[in-house]
């Protein structure tokens, strides 16, 4: 392949691009939305591209897309990977990678930031899932104590009242009798 200006340190790769989901027809186009984002950008070219029909996997279909790409540097192929997570990377040519110290040295670290950027994503994610978790916990407890009211009622009734098995709500129970918002008598729960 000839070079384009700017293009001297292009490097040729096969990458496979795999998704999960259903319905059949949405993992199609979806797979399909994928391959158009990735043509948008400037910094490579989609020399091939194969799309293959999705496959039952249970539930869920399964489908991928075979790629050959031209990125303009190893440092877009890096980022590449980053923003669409291929399931495999096979680099084509150049057949050997010469780079210096300070090229590898400031790919390695645009790599790290974006890293580091998607850890504190994923940090803050789990920070507020832990708080959804809580409230949730909250409002569950809330609900119990509700139900009980000025009642005495077995597990079997608590359970039918609030829509959960009475195998996930003992442990729950048991929680809340320990910590004191609840209390029981025999196999009797109140307030």
């Amino acid at each position: 392949m000839e070079s384009k200006a700017g293009w001297e340190r292009s490097i040729v790769a096969r990458a496979i691009i795999e998704i999960m989901g259903a319905p059949k027809d949405y993992i199609s186009e979806a797979l399909r939305a994928i391959l158009e984002d990735i043509k948008k950008h400037d910094y490579l070219e989609v020399v091939h591209e194969e799309l293959f029909e999705p496959k039952e996997a249970g539930e869920l279909f399964v489908t991928f897309m075979e790629l050959e790409i031209k990125f303009k540097s190893v440092e877009y192929l890096f980022g590449f990977c980053i923003d669409y997570l291929p399931a495999s990377i096979d680099i084509v040519e150049p057949d050997k990678i010469d780079y210096r110290a300070s090229e590898l040295t400031q790919s390695i670290n645009d790599l790290l930031a974006k890293l580091h950027k998607i850890d504190s994503a994923l940090k803050a994610a789990n920070a507020e899932n832990e708080i959804l978790q809580k409230n949730a916990m909250l409002l569950f407890r809330n609900n119990v104590i509700i139900t009980l009211g000025k009642d005495k009622l077995k597990i079997e009734d608590i359970s039918r009242r609030v829509g959960i098995s009475e195998e996930q709500l003992k442990p729950f129970l048991e929680l809340w009798v320990k910590e004191g918002f609840i209390k029981r008598e025999n196999d009797l729960y109140y307030v």
